[in-house]
């Protein structure tokens, strides 16, 4: 299927995927060129080679995401989520707008548990 003939969901679950599966070689397919990445941490990332980076050192990471929910709206996800890792774990949601069946922002918020 063409990206851009994906739905939202489609293109949040593939998402998704790549993080579950740690499979960040997947992720390119669904960023779109000039995605933006506002980091939790402050400030953002702009293109799908910054932002791809940054995401592709989460999917590789020794962690795993546990999806709560994943709600849509047109072209809007919200999905919140809590991300164990060795010694803790966080809980947060994204905001990701997606268009033309590829991501085009996606801000995140979370805290530290």
């Amino acid at each position: 299927m063409s990206p851009e003939a994906m739905g939202t969901a489609e293109v949040i679950d593939r998402f998704n995927a790549v993080f579950h599966e740690h499979d960040p070689a997947a992720l390119d397919a669904v960023l779109h060129d000039d995605v933006v990445l506002d980091l939790i941490e402050g400030g953002s990332l702009e293109g799908r080679e910054a932002a791809g980076s940054y995401w592709k050192k989460i999917a590789e990471a020794d962690g795993t995401f546990e999806v709560e929910a994943v709600h849509i709206a047109g072209e809007f996800a919200t999905i919140p989520w809590t991300y164990h890792f060795p010694g803790g774990h966080s809980r947060g949601v994204n905001l990701t707008h997606v268009r033309d069946g590829v991501v085009v922002r996606s801000t995140g918020y979370s805290r530290e548990n």
